[in-house]
């Protein structure tokens, strides 16, 4: 569990906290200068507004689309790219794989570099 606890804590802060933030403060009344209870002010508001029926009915209709669309192309990617009938097999896999390979060994070079023993940033904070 030692382990978890700077992920946990992490995770907290950046995810749980200003979720719990935002709802408690969609309570308050915020055009006062001191906040004050107002549990319908802002959710009434939003309610109320055409703008949010809008903004929803967009919303699920991205998601009715999307969703079903990407999965079918994710696996008719994948079944191509196993294909033994694709003769250029390894050129796609390369193709297609390769934004995330390039991504990690640039991470991997600024943390080494980074962490050098003799001209790294964080070895001279440290020492």
């Amino acid at each position: 569990y030692r382990f978890l606890t700077p992920y946990l804590l992490i995770f907290s802060i950046f995810w749980v906290w200003p979720i719990i933030s935002s709802f408690l403060i969609s309570f308050q009344a915020t055009r006062t200068v001191p906040w004050r209870f107002a549990p319908t002010f802002n959710w009434g508001r939003l309610i109320g507004d055409p703008a949010f029926y809008n903004a929803l009915k967009n919303t699920l209709l991205i998601l009715v689309i999307q969703v079903p669309v990407m999965i079918s192309l994710a696996i008719v990617m994948a079944v191509l790219l196993n294909s033994p009938l694709l003769k250029v097999r390894g050129l796609y896999r390369f193709a297609f794989f390769a934004p995330v390979v390039v991504g990690e060994v640039a991470y991997s070079a600024v943390f080494r570099l980074m962490f050098n023993l003799n001209f790294g940033i964080i070895n001279k904070l440290l020492n």
